[in-house]
């Protein structure tokens, strides 16, 4: 599944640029493959949604890393790092 609405993707003077809508859903959609047609443009675009996506889910874990709460974090996930 794919976050953000594309409303186009263009590649002009090796500078691959994606326009997100103003307004996007609040559902998560399947990436527009329309919007392009060359495969290695698609995979660095989803390439790209994966990075910015994991920079958003590193801030929150690196807060409760330095504030301590890792392992009480882990825990209710289930996880025990003890063994």
């Amino acid at each position: 599944m794919f976050d953000p609405e594309l409303a186009k993707i263009e590649f002009k003077d090796g500078i691959l640029s994606l326009y997100q809508n103003p307004a996007p859903k609040s559902a998560y959609t399947l990436f527009p493959s329309h919007l392009i047609a060359n495969a290695e443009h698609r995979e660095a675009a989803l390439a790209n949604n994966q990075c910015t996506t994991a920079m958003a889910l590193l801030g929150p874990l690196t807060r409760k890393l330095l504030a301590g709460k890792l392992m009480h974090s882990l825990s209710l996930l289930g996880w025990n790092l003890d063994d």
